[in-house]
């Protein structure tokens, strides 16, 4: 990596890479914030990544999510080392084109929309025939529709499976059935000590504010802040004080 932090150029993907990664020191962030700030970039991927920080007050932490959540669909089918190279590349490219998608995002875009971070959901080997693994197949693949009716048979036989309740929410949330997300996560009660517990409020989050309930959703967003699962906790740490801060909490 390009070591002189304080170059006069604008920062290579490389550097801004390690930048919302949070690998870099203070000293370091500082130079490469001021350079995105003083120097324009050539390409429409650093142009989107510029303005798109220029617009949220350079919020590394909400870019950083995104990335994130980009790099989690990254299934390298070999783990060694000299393989390495390849995945960062390809980190890179992801992480490129998801920074156009953000600036693409129009002024108009309801707001829930510009923090919204769909689930990858999880690795599907299909060789193993694991219960999960047709409807997660369609799931993964953005088919949510084929995905419910796959899912739908073993939903029924465990209604109370987290799993299966979490998952069903968020496919019903992408197809816009928000109303029936909200009531599919209410009925699944998933518990506090569940793995999917904070992924769920945060979800319910998401569907009440769609829905214009934002008392509640101030509420679920707030339970999520308390989450150890650090990415969705900073998620609704920025969505309370960016977009909720003006709403009172509601009368005892």
């Amino acid at each position: 990596m390009n070591k002189n932090f304080s170059d006069n150029t604008f920062p290579t993907w490389e550097e801004i890479g390690c930048l919302l990664r949070d690998t870099l020191g203070e000293p370091e962030k500082t130079l490469l914030v001021e350079r995105i700030r003083r120097y324009e970039p050539e390409d429409d991927s650093g142009k989107g990544l510029k303005r798109w920080l220029e617009n949220n007050n350079y919020d590394l932490q909400r870019a950083a999510l995104w990335l994130s959540s980009v790099e989690r669909r990254i299934q390298p089918k070999q783990r060694n080392s000299s393989r390495s190279l390849v995945r960062y590349a390809a980190a890179a490219v992801l992480l490129a084109a998801i920074i156009t998608g953000i600036f693409l995002i129009k002024p108009g875009t309801p707001a829930w929309q510009q923090y919204y971070i769909h689930d990858p959901g999880f690795p599907v080997f299909m060789n193993t025939r694991q219960v999960h693994d047709e409807w997660m197949q369609e799931y993964r693949e953005g088919n949510f529709q084929q995905a419910l009716i796959k899912q739908a048979p073993l939903a029924q036989n465990a209604p109370h499976n987290d799993t299966l309740a979490y998952y069903r929410a968020v496919m019903l949330f992408e197809l816009d059935s928000t109303e029936e997300a909200v009531s599919q996560l209410a009925s699944a009660a998933i518990d506090s000590g569940s793995g999917y517990y904070y992924r769920a409020q945060l979800l319910r989050g998401f569907g009440l504010w769609r829905l214009g309930e934002l008392q509640k959703a101030r509420e679920a967003f707030r339970q999520v802040a308390s989450s150890p699962e650090k990415m969705h906790a900073a998620t609704a740490h920025s969505i309370l004080s960016k977009e909720f801060s003006a709403i009172s909490a509601p009368k005892p």
